[in-house]
């Protein structure tokens, strides 16, 4: 076999493992999306069911969660007493308006705090934000586990100038001064009409599903490789052949 002859394979095996590489990781990332697919419609699922369904006690959610129940989006009921002092803002979209949702701590009779989210004030209106109801009053709204996860982009918090852009438990707890603070917040789902803000805004099941097209989009580069990569080794023979 002569030298060129030789470093000509070598390079083909080489492409050939690169290339073999590529479609392997893109078909896998089309595979991951579908899974991924599949996860958010069973979530819109439950989601969709548990909404209708009647509130439970907090603390009975409390118990299912313990017993390994997942209690997310789970409508609870829970009487208590607003902090207003300690009420924290957290940055937010709604209806392509910017502003901050509003969330109070609760402290409800057994002594467990929690965060409610009683709904959106846009930012010019942060200011009129009405406090919350003193007295013992009763709470229903949506549990959420996963509220404002922090992601790739996502700003650090503002604490000093009560300006939130993710959950962020451990802070939340000493700036509230309230160790206990539940790692979960209750989302109010039904507005009052007091014509005041913040306004609770109904939760809807129709989360954002792109993934589906994502997946085309990498089972779609993975066939490009592929296509490229054909073409290039039926280039390379005719090479070969040729006189």
């Amino acid at each position: 076999m002569t030298a060129p002859l030789a470093s000509a394979r070598s390079n083909l095996l080489l492409i050939s493992m690169f290339a073999l590489a590529g479609i392997v990781v893109l078909a896998g990332l089309g595979t991951w999306q579908l899974q991924r697919l599949s996860w958010k419609e069973a979530l819109v699922e439950r989601m969709a069911l548990r909404l209708q369904q009647a509130p439970v006690e907090f603390e009975k959610a409390l118990k299912q969660q313990s017993a390994g129940e997942n209690v997310d989006f789970l409508r609870v009921k829970l009487r208590g007493t607003y902090d207003h002092a300690k009420g924290q803002y957290f940055y937010a979209l709604n209806k392509s308006a910017y502003g901050w949702r509003v969330l109070t701590p609760l402290t409800a009779e057994s002594g467990r705090s929690i965060l409610v989210d009683r709904g959106f004030v846009p930012d010019p209106q942060k200011p009129l934000a009405a406090p919350a109801l003193s007295g013992p009053v009763e709470v229903v709204g949506a549990l959420r586990l996963d509220y404002l996860p922090r992601e790739m982009f996502t700003p650090d918090n503002n604490v000093s100038t009560n300006s939130w852009y993710w959950f962020d438990v451990t802070a939340l707890r000493k700036v509230t001064a309230i160790p206990e603070l539940a790692p979960m917040v209750i989302q109010l789902d039904t507005p009052d009409h007091s014509g005041q803000w913040p306004v609770a805004t109904p939760l809807s099941p129709n989360l954002p599903n792109k993934h589906f097209g994502y997946a085309l989009t990498w089972f779609g580069l993975a066939i490009t490789l592929l296509g490229v990569y054909i073409a290039f080794i039926v280039q390379e023979r005719r090479k070969r052949s040729s006189p």
